[in-house]
C-alpha cells in the first residue's frame, strides 16, 4: 500500500511539473554608458556570453540607440546567470562600425565592461568578463574612451 501511495505522489509531482515547469532564475542587467563627447550619431551596446566573436557583430544581445545626452541606460531583461562582457561603440557618423584611422586606432568613442583595455585592438573577453548571478538586478557603468587629437 505504501508503494502505491509513493507512486501516486510521484505521478502527481511529475504532473504538476508539466503544468508549472521550473523556470531558470533571471534578472535584469542595466548598463550605464557615460562620457559621450557629443550627441552625434548613435551608440551600439553589445552583450556577449562567450569569448568567440567578442567585440564583433556577433553579440548575444545588442541595442542601438540615437544619442540624446551625455549618458544612456540600456537594460537587458531576463538574463540567466553566467559570464558576460559588454562592448560599446559611439558611432558618430551612423555607418554601423567603429571607424579607425592610421594603424587601426579608433577615431570614435568605445568602451568595455570592467573598463578593460586591449593593447592592439579590443581586450580579451576574460578582461571584460563579469559574473551575473541573476539573483537580483545589477547595474554596471561603461566610461567611453575617445582618441586623443594630435596637437
Amino acid at each position: 500500500m505504501k508503494s502505491i501511495i509513493k507512486i501516486a505522489l510521484l505521478i502527481l509531482i511529475l504532473g504538476l511539473l508539466r503544468i508549472f515547469p521550473l523556470q531558470a532564475q533571471t534578472a535584469s542587467l542595466k548598463i550605464w554608458v557615460k562620457g559621450f563627447k557629443n550627441v552625434k550619431g548613435s551608440v551600439f551596446v553589445g552583450l556577449y556570453n562567450k569569448p568567440q566573436g567578442f567585440a564583433s557583430e556577433n553579440a548575444f544581445r545588442n541595442f542601438s540607440y540615437e544619442i540624446s545626452g551625455p549618458e544612456i541606460c540600456v537594460t537587458f531583461d531576463t538574463l540567466s546567470k553566467g559570464n558576460y562582457a559588454v562592448a560599446v561603440i559611439h558611432d558618430e557618423n551612423n555607418n554601423h562600425k567603429l571607424d579607425q584611422g592610421e594603424m587601426g586606432i579608433p577615431t570614435e568613442g568605445y568602451g568595455f565592461s570592467n573598463d578593460a583595455r586591449g593593447l592592439f585592438g579590443p581586450p580579451d573577453f576574460r578582461l571584460a568578463m563579469f559574473y551575473f548571478a541573476a539573483t537580483a538586478d545589477k547595474s554596471i557603468i561603461i566610461n567611453l574612451l575617445y582618441p586623443k587629437k594630435p596637437k
